[in-house]
């Protein structure tokens, strides 16, 4: 199985810290940012194929961070999971389910790793 770089922007340092050992058990490469701009920085810096964005970011708003990341050239194309404590799925606008899956807290380890691998398999 080829190897898959998943960023994980948080700017909890045990969120970043639990799903980066967890995302690395199967092998991806994976690497954390504290804000949206820091994710940015690295995202010109490696190939990345998903992203996990956790949308109660301090620095700026939930919305203003996934826009950023929908809108930069070299994210727009990758799949991306987001977490919430404070949002419910109702609350998040429409989003294309074969490229944003959300997760509201709480919710189970193998949930984020099931959906990380589902959005990591090569289309049909």
């Amino acid at each position: 199985m080829e190897k898959k770089y998943i960023l994980v922007i948080s700017d909890q340092p045990v969120i970043c810290d639990v799903l980066r050992r967890l995302l690395a058990i199967d092998g991806n490469f994976v690497l954390t940012a504290s804000d949206c701009d820091e994710g940015l920085v690295a995202a010109r810096l490696f190939p990345f194929n998903l992203i996990v964005l956790d949308m109660d970011l301090d620095k700026s708003s939930s919305d203003a961070a996934r826009a950023k990341l929908k809108h930069e050239a070299v994210t727009v194309h990758l799949p991306v999971v987001l977490i919430s404590a404070r949002l419910p799925a109702r609350d998040l606008q429409k989003s294309d389910a074969s490229t944003e899956t959300l997760f509201s807290m709480p919710f189970y380890l193998t949930e984020i790793r099931d959906a990380v691998n589902r959005l990591l398999q090569p289309a049909d």
